[in-house]
């Protein structure tokens, strides 16, 4: 092969340039402080910095930071003002999505708490100082009624009590079949309490009639306790219905706590308030209710609140049986239910898949 040895003064040329590309390089920084290029300590070997064209050292490379983009922090969304939330939660109620969370259910135990002030409405005006679903008003009444309050009577709060824990048994005693699909709950409870409503219709039709051909002023008594027994157990049966379904603020019977939530989780009271749609939707519904029966029992005959609450719970009824069929996830319990069978096995986190309807 043929090889090609370089002469003096090439050699020199290329040890010249080598000096002239690293003192190029460096320029700028040879006075750095701390003496970096006396000592080599940065940039390699400080035989390269002695003087001598001859020594061997790589030539450095000197890298340059690149600079650091500064990402913001994520800031969160603007709080929104409260009507927003309040108009949400009415839509979320009265019309939901029906893949959410609980399905159809809200609005259906919303037409629940409509029938609650209907009954309740019937049965004060018509049946005497007793209501058939709130039961806290009955236990006031029965204390009125111990102390010789005249108006109040001690055998109709106490006849409506056991009444309404009847129907709660019968309610709960659903709920146990039924807990792993609440369509199904819903249905069935519905069903029941329509029957005693259909009931309640007809001893409010014959004691009407058997009052007006006797000419008194009152339903006899054997039509009012029997009026108080089946209303109760159709409101009973319904409360224990719509506490084991478990929608957040739709008791369907009680408000106090409903009422205690629009005012204590206000943006007022430094909450939140993102509930304050679906309470007040409760409230609105039961006052309705009341309203109108009340307005019926007035201009028309007794018993059509009654009929109009048997209207509102059969349509109810058969909604939840057809919309939960497919076995959709609103069917599912809104928490997991403890296990009883046996003490040793543990509770689950999950819900249990629903069966197939």
């Amino acid at each position: 092969m043929l090889s090609v040895q370089p002469t003096d003064d090439s050699a020199a040329d290329l040890a010249g340039n080598r000096r002239d590309l690293v003192a190029g390089r460096l320029h700028g920084i040879k006075d750095a402080p701390g003496g970096a290029l006396q000592h080599g300590s940065v940039l390699g070997d400080e035989r390269c910095w002695t003087g001598n064209p001859d020594s061997a050292c790589p030539i450095p490379s000197l890298e340059v930071p690149v600079r650091q983009q500064h990402t913001p922090a994520p800031q969160a969304p603007a709080p929104q003002p409260p009507y927003r939330a309040l108009l949400a939660g009415l839509r979320e109620t009265i019309v939901p999505d029906r893949d959410g969370r609980h399905g159809p259910l809200p609005p259906l135990l919303l037409s629940m708490t409509l029938v609650t002030g209907l009954v309740d409405a019937f049965s004060y005006l018509g049946l005497g100082h007793v209501f058939v679903a709130n039961m806290t008003g009955n236990v006031v009444f029965l204390g009125f009624a111990l102390a010789g309050v005249a108006g109040f009577s001690v055998t109709s709060s106490l006849a409506a009590v056991v009444a309404f824990a009847v129907g709660a048994l019968l309610g709960g005693k659903l709920g146990a079949w039924h807990r792993d699909h609440r369509g199904r709950l819903h249905s069935s409870a519905a069903t029941l309490q329509a029957l005693f409503l259909a009931a309640s219709v007809i001893l409010a039709a014959a004691g009407g009639s058997a009052m007006t051909a006797a000419g008194g002023s009152g339903m006899t008594a054997g039509y009012r306790y029997a009026l108080i027994a089946v209303l109760g157990i159709a409101m009973g049966i319904q409360n224990a219905a719509a506490r084991t379904i478990a929608v957040p603020d739709l008791t369907t019977t009680v408000l106090t706590l409903t009422i205690t939530g629009i005012a204590a989780d206000s943006t007022l009271a430094g909450g939140s308030g993102s509930r304050a749609g679906r309470r007040l939707a409760s409230v609105a519904t039961m006052l309705a209710g009341a309203f109108l029966g009340a307005a019926l029992i007035r201009h028309t005959q007794d018993y059509y609140p009654l009929i109009i609450a048997l209207a509102v719970i059969i349509p109810g009824a058969a909604t939840s049986y057809l919309l939960g069929r497919p076995a959709p996830g609103w069917v599912r319990p809104a928490s997991p239910p403890t296990p009883a069978s046996s003490p040793a096995s543990p509770a689950s986190d999950q819900a249990p898949p629903p069966t197939a309807g």
